[in-house]
Parts: C-alpha cells; structure tokens; sequence
C-alpha cells in the first residue's frame, strides 16, 4: 500500500473520532439493572445487594474507560521541511509518555474488571456451599445473566482501548523515526498490548459461551423466567457480532503499520501470547487445581520459612495426644455430662493436598478449624470442611512466613475478631 493510502487511513480513524463504543451492551445492560432493581427494591438480603452493586459498579467502570479511550490524546503526522534532531526526539519522548498512560489506564482497568467479574461467580459458589443459605435458583442464575453481560461490557471495552493502540501504532509507523531508538520500545510496547487485548477477546468469546450454557441448561431446567429469558435475548444481538472490526484492525497493521522485522516480531509475540491465554478465564473457577508444583513449594516454604506456624501447630497436635486425650479419659467418668473420651488426634493429608490434617477434636476453646503453617488443624469441623480455604492460608503461610501470624492478628483486630482482608484474601487463594 501506498504512502498517500496509510496516511487517508490515518485520516479515516482521527476523522472518526471514537476508538470503540458501547453501543450494543449499553441499553440491554441498563435493562439489567432495572430488572434487578425492581427485584431486589424489597429485599434485605446481602447477596442481592451484592449482585446489584457489583453491577452497576461494573457498568461504571466499563463506561468510564470507553470514555477515556475515546477522549484520550492522538497523534497528528507533522511533516516539516526543515526539523531539527532535537524537535523529533521531543515529540517521540510525549509520545511515548502519552502510549505508557493509555496502556498503564487499560490494563489497570481490565484487571479491576476482572475482579469484579470474578467475585459473582465466587459469592455464587460460596453460597451454594452454605447449607444454611439455600438461594433461590432465580438468584442463581441473576449471577449467571451479569457476568454474561459483563463479559460483552469488557469485550466492547477491550476493543475500544485495540482501537486507540492501532491508532498509535499507525502513526508512529513512519520510516523517518526508524533511527531513533525509542520508537522501536514504543512500537513493541503498543504491539504486545494489542496481542494482549486481542487474546483476552478470545477468552472472552470462551468464557461467555461457558455461561451461556449453563443458562441454557437452566432454561432447559424450567429455572428461566419470562423476564431472564428476554434479558439474555436483549443481549443476544451484540453476542452474535464477531470480531471482524479488531480483526480488520490487526490485518490492516500487520500490513500498513510494520516492517518487515516487526511483522516476524508480531508472529512470534502472537504464539507467545496464545500460548499465555489459552487457559485463561476470567470466571471463578473452583474446579481449577493449582499445579502441582506449587503444592510443593509451599510445603517445603512451611517447613522452613514458615516453621514458626508449623511449630506452633505440632505443639497443639502434641498437646492433644499428650495431655488432653489422656485427661479426657480421667474426667470423662467423673463428669460424663461435660467430657467425652478422645481417641487422640488423626492424622492424614488434607484435601487440600498441602498440609496434614490433624483432627484435634476436643482441644478447648478453638471452634471451627485452623491453619498452622503445614498443619490444617480440625476442631470437630470434619475432614472435608473448609480445607479448600484452609490451603489458602497455608499459601499465605508459605509466603509470609514469620509475619503471617502478625498480620493474621492484625487482620482479626480491625475487624473485631471477624477475619477481616486475611479471610478474604485466603478465600482468593483458595485450593479446590
């Protein structure tokens, strides 16, 4: 293609003014929201409160990055007679100040999403391990319908940030920059974050054929209302639009916006980058084991690093063989209203596959159980209870080491003995 055609392509995107648009997700997502607001207007239940902020939040926040992108600062060729060195090399540095700004602000946004995305599925799963909170299938499937527009939010977001890196890349893909050595960190730069957003699209596409069939199956089910059903048929529309506009992008920069060299660049970064994301997913996924390896690293990590906690676990394990079991057998006769015999602590691996389990039923004043370092220590909670997070806090643990026990205090104390950001980030790291 010719010079005079690159730069009338140049001219169409900076004519056109907006990198990507929400149109298509907005309208059906505010009937979401609507839909969920008259909903849960009588309900005083703190999952349906959950599920309404964590939408209208993830609309904010998509909303916000699109406009962002759209009203972002863009690049206009100048071509002088006479330009000194010094004048390019300006221009290049504001250049490069104005790509590290708009990657830093997408990416930051993308992992905020994602986290928001992330933990519906995760209120959904921990509900549904509550016996004592039996929800509604409705409700269920609430959870299902946000994430499935969510998806379709940060998908449009995701093209909308490619959209201004194509620009970018367009424009500083002239020859006369070639000799400066800061053009080509800049052109790498914008290039990987195109592949990035690019695969992400992909498991996008994954992750939102993932929940359409467990809506299916729910409408299959006889569990979709009226009303469910015509918010996924709102949104059907957009999901059946392909990619085609980032990938006419892609095509038109591999192209038009790269020599030669970065074209074999690109081929390699792009293997490289499917490669990355062909097991990502944005869902919560609680059937995803870690690797085993690290299985490993953290028992090895609390047998030294974190030996403290593990210490501190093999003494309340020795305790209960060596006194209390013992003592229960003398008090058990004398008041047998109060005191049961124990049969001493049982010990085997954890579900968890990462620490030892030790059923010390018995030992005083503990409820529930506890992690210590290598040790999941089980006060009458049964052997399957809780491990999952229990291995969380053995990652934490292997991590922390000696300062894992003053945070997990500190994380109690600010919360009035209610757990508090050491909980949570536990159930984060959980292992299933």
């Amino acid at each position: 293609m010719t010079k005079i055609s690159i730069f009338l392509l140049a001219l169409f995107t900076l004519v056109s003014c907006k990198y990507g648009s929400n149109d298509g997700v907005k309208k059906p997502y505010k009937e979401l929201i609507n839909s969920l607001e008259n909903k849960y207007e009588d309900s005083s239940a703190p999952s349906d409160k959950f599920r309404l902020d964590r939408a209208e939040e993830i609309k904010q926040i998509a909303d916000d990055q699109i406009d962002h992108t759209n009203s972002a600062p863009t690049f206009v060729r100048k071509y002088y007679l006479f330009e000194s060195d010094q004048n390019v090399k300006d221009r290049l540095n504001d250049m490069n100040t104005i790509v590290s700004t708009h990657i830093n602000k997408c990416e930051a946004t993308s992992l905020e999403l994602q986290k928001k995305i992330h933990s519906v599925g995760k209120q959904q799963y921990q509900l549904s391990l509550d016996p004592s909170k039996q929800v509604a299938a409705d409700r269920q499937v609430d959870s299902d319908i946000i994430v499935l527009h969510s998806l379709q939010y940060m998908k449009r977001m995701y093209e909308t940030c490619a959209g201004l890196s194509f620009h970018y890349m367009n424009e500083l893909s002239i020859e006369k920059y070639d000799e400066y050595e800061i053009i080509f960190k800049i052109r790498e730069d914008l290039l990987r974050n195109f592949m990035g957003l690019s695969a992400m699209i992909k498991v996008i596409a994954k992750d939102s054929k993932t929940i359409s069939d467990r809506i299916l199956s729910a409408k299959e089910a006889g569990v979709l209302t009226s009303e469910q059903e015509e918010l996924v048929a709102n949104l059907a529309v957009d999901m059946k639009e392909s990619t085609q506009k980032l990938q006419e992008l892609t095509t038109e920069t591999l192209k038009n916006g790269l020599s030669s060299e970065m074209q074999t660049a690109y081929t390699e970064m792009q293997e490289k980058a499917d490669d990355l994301f062909k097991d990502k997913t944005i869902l919560f996924d609680p059937a995803n084991p870690d690797h085993p390896i690290v299985h490993v690293l953290v028992i090895l990590s609390n047998l030294t690093w974190g030996s403290i906690q593990t210490s501190i676990g093999l003494g309340i394990v020795l305790t209960h063989a060596v006194v209390i079991t013992p003592l229960s057998w003398i008090l058990e006769p004398l008041f047998p209203m109060y005191f049961m015999k124990l049969r001493g602590p049982t010990l085997k691996i954890a579900r968890n596959k990462m620490q030892i389990y030790a059923d010390v039923c018995g030992f005083p004043a503990i409820p529930s159980k506890m992690s210590m370092g290598i040790f999941e220590l089980d006060f009458c909670a049964g052997y399957s209870f809780a491990s999952a997070h229990e291995g969380g806090h053995a990652k934490q643990s292997a991590l922390l080491g000696p300062f894992y026990l003053p945070a997990a205090i500190l994380s109690y104390a600010l919360n009035m003995g209610h757990g508090g950001f050491i909980e949570e980030w536990a159930d984060d790291w959980y292992v299933h």
